[in-house]
């Protein structure tokens, strides 16, 4: 008896060393990793949110939920220009650079594809506070 318990003891504490070197966030191999991974998570939660105030129809509960997403997107955007880090093409497009509102195909923004001196470009207009943004396409 004594000695099961000793070994299934010895088992528990290797278990627990893998758990945590699993999750160690320091060993990855590039740069400032961790903040990549704060600023993917921020932008993930911000679209869930956003995400959520559709299923729930309370216009208390969008306003909130929208002006939470923003807040996060806020973060992510100050986390980035604190340390000099790029964000990902995808998450440049799908949020306004002027209100950090997230945008949508059919929700909140309108698109349209025009041709400027031979080159396409998409123009996306946000909903909320009309701004227009260029993405030029080759």
């Amino acid at each position: 008896m004594a000695k099961k318990k000793k070994q299934e003891k010895k088992i528990n504490k290797n278990k627990k060393e893998t758990i945590t070197t699993k999750t160690n966030i320091k060993e990855y191999n590039f740069p400032n990793g961790e903040l990549y991974l704060r600023m993917n998570y921020l932008f993930r939660l911000a679209e869930n949110v956003y995400k959520a105030k559709d299923i729930n129809n309370e216009k208390n509960f969008q306003k909130n939920h929208n002006l939470l997403s923003r807040i996060y997107i806020a973060i992510m955007n100050d986390i980035s220009k604190r340390n000099a880090l790029h964000i990902n093409k995808f998450m440049k497009k799908t949020t306004c650079q002027k209100c950090n509102n997230l945008l949508f195909k059919d929700n909140n923004s309108e698109m349209k594809f025009i041709n400027k001196s031979g080159k396409k470009t998409l123009q996306i207009k946000c909903g909320e506070c009309q701004y227009l943004s260029e993405i030029i396409y080759i």
